[in-house]
């Protein structure tokens, strides 16, 4: 039996319009027919599209606005400074933040919907955290229609059930709490990505305008290439029995990947310390392995034979798009044996290699603190 969650006494359900004075307080943008692309001007009344609505956060980018006489023909679309506004198409459709004051107010496009909470209601930063919560998430989902350009109907999120304390100033007081985590995470994740930036001018620095003696990966005194082979898929389980498999789909957003299928019948086995590289699309994507992996056709391996293997994961990283570049065909592209041969890397002395190791590894330790930072951030909230 489903386990029903459980609601504080001093809390309340509620429909989202319940927060609202009437039914015109939330309301979608026009149809499309009645804001075209060609009523688009440099300056006048903004409007907000779905670019600009990020999770508890406006993004005021490339801002389009329409003449005074255009907002005035579609003023039942209006927002103003404090309303909030939502998308209901896109991936992930829900998305909802407050139109921030230095917007006097604007016209919403076809997508997004505004909303004013009523302040005898409800606390609208309050609403703005329960919207952009899995509680409002969930219900989305259910709702949502089309599988390319998904999309909620207005009624629907008029009709969300939300959950909110009764008391006003408990709302104000969760709202605070929240909004100080955001600030916290905000400066954690700008410190990240200034550590990020640092180290991509750093690489350049180092891995740029060498003198260096250069050999391609067909030299087999420095490298060893080994292409992936898929096993049978029958062979695939998730109960890590049998070795770890990747078949191209590995998370390459960090140096090592992570593993959601095993295999009892490898074939092409990277090494722990092979450097991992997407071989079909994504072509180029790069990674480091941990352990001894099966590898799909998705994947190849390059095995250091001379030389620091992170000094060469770095460098593959530095040329990632030129390697990206190489991949073949229109739909999906791919790289074969022949191409990853024709790559050539540095050689130089064993003492920089490890030099510049040592300058690259510390700026990840320091992203890798800061990210950790950031996770923990996000739980707590």
């Amino acid at each position: 039996m489903k386990q029903e969650m459980k609601i504080p006494d001093d809390w309340k359900e509620a429909e989202l319009i319940d927060i609202a004075d009437n039914d015109e307080d939330i309301v979608a943008g026009p149809f499309g027919s009645n804001l075209k692309v060609s009523d688009y001007t440099t300056e006048g009344v903004p409007i907000v599209r779905l670019q600009n609505i990020e999770r508890n956060l406006f993004i005021n980018k490339e801002i389009k606005y329409v003449s005074k006489e255009k907002a005035n023909e579609l003023k039942y679309h209006s927002f103003r400074n404090g309303d909030i506004i939502m998308t209901k198409l896109g991936i992930p459709v829900g998305k909802a933040c407050i139109v921030p004051e230095y917007f006097k107010e604007g016209i919403v496009v076809a997508d997004v919907v505004r909303i004013r909470v009523s302040p005898k209601k409800a606390v609208k930063k309050f609403i703005s955290y329960v919207l952009n919560s899995r509680l409002v998430s969930v219900q989305l989902q259910k709702e949502t229609i089309g599988s390319t350009r998904p999309r909620v109907n207005l009624s629907e999120i008029r009709n969300l059930k939300i959950t909110l304390p009764k008391n006003l100033d408990e709302q104000q007081a969760i709202s605070k709490i929240l909004s100080e985590v955001d600030l916290k995470l905000d400066n954690v994740e700008r410190e990240r990505q200034a550590t990020e930036r640092l180290k991509r001018g750093i690489m350049v620095k180092l891995l740029e305008n060498k003198d260096w003696k250069f050999e391609s990966l067909s030299n087999k005194e420095y490298f060893e290439l080994i292409m992936g082979q898929s096993p049978p898929s029958s062979s695939y389980n998730d109960k890590q029995e049998g070795m770890p498999f990747l078949q191209g789909n590995a998370d390459f957003g960090v140096m090592h990947p992570s593993y959601s299928k095993y295999t009892k019948t490898p074939l092409k086995i990277a090494e722990p310390k092979d450097i991992l590289i997407s071989v079909r699309a994504p072509v180029g994507e790069i990674n480091l392995s941990k352990d001894i992996i099966c590898m799909g056709r998705g994947l190849g391996a390059i095995r250091i034979l001379k030389g620091n293997y992170l000094f060469y994961y770095y460098y593959l990283n530095h040329i990632k798009k030129e390697i990206e570049n190489m991949g073949q065909g229109s739909t999906f592209k791919a790289i074969t044996l022949n191409e990853l041969k024709k790559i050539s890397l540095p050689i130089p002395s064993l003492k920089e290699q490890e030099k510049i190791v040592s300058v690259l590894s510390t700026i990840d330790k320091k992203l890798e603190l800061e990210q950790k930072s950031k996770d923990k951030l996000e739980r707590f909230k």
